[in-house]
């Protein structure tokens, strides 16, 4: 089998509506969540080829919370271009497992992630979607300036409202997003 070969225009999440200019980032969390049955029905019914996942993706997981609440934070802090919304894992865990095994985490860092961040422009900074996240994009991006954000809609969700417009954290964190954008790729921000 040849590897993918990866292309920006590839990509379905440079294209969502209105972020096609401006900085962008790649947001990275650790894993899918648990698909709902309705998401399980479509692949069933349409197939899972890649324009049906990227259709399905377009039509019901854009405007989720998680995805919403992000969107506005990168707006506030100027990244107000194309997102790559990406993932350590890139399987859901399996029922009853809370974290996805180490083993799986780095498996796919090292396949898919690594090869994803490799087509982005090299100012985009990494967004890391919690501590973990956070942390392995650090250890393994050492030249690419990386931003720990705390998750939207997890059980610390409260510490992610301190850093959004009105939240009392909001023009610190802006202005910490705007330094660690104004240095030279490599920066650190948590």
């Amino acid at each position: 089998m040849r590897p993918i070969k990866w292309d920006v225009t590839t990509l379905p999440d440079f294209r969502v509506q209105g972020r096609s200019s401006g900085c962008g980032c790649a947001i990275v969390g650790i894993n899918p969540g648990h698909a709902k049955k309705d998401e399980i029905n479509f692949y069933k019914r349409e197939g899972a080829k890649y324009d049906v996942v990227v259709k399905y993706w377009h039509k019901k997981i854009t405007s989720r919370r998680y995805y919403v609440k992000l969107r506005g934070l990168m707006d506030s802090f100027g990244l107000s271009g194309p997102i790559l919304w990406t993932e350590l894992a890139k399987c859901e865990n399996a029922p009853g497992i809370n974290f996805p095994p180490l083993k799986a985490l780095r498996m796919c860092t090292g396949q898919f992630l690594t090869r994803e961040l490799e087509v982005i422009p090299p100012k985009w900074p990494l967004i890391g979607i919690g501590m973990e996240a956070y942390k392995a994009l650090a250890y393994c991006y050492p030249a690419k300036t990386v931003i720990g954000v705390p998750h939207p809609t997890g059980a610390y969700g409260d510490k992610f409202s301190r850093h959004v417009p009105g939240g009392r954290m909001h023009s610190e964190s802006k202005a910490a997003v705007h330094n660690a954008l104004s240095n030279p790729n490599g920066d650190l921000l948590c």
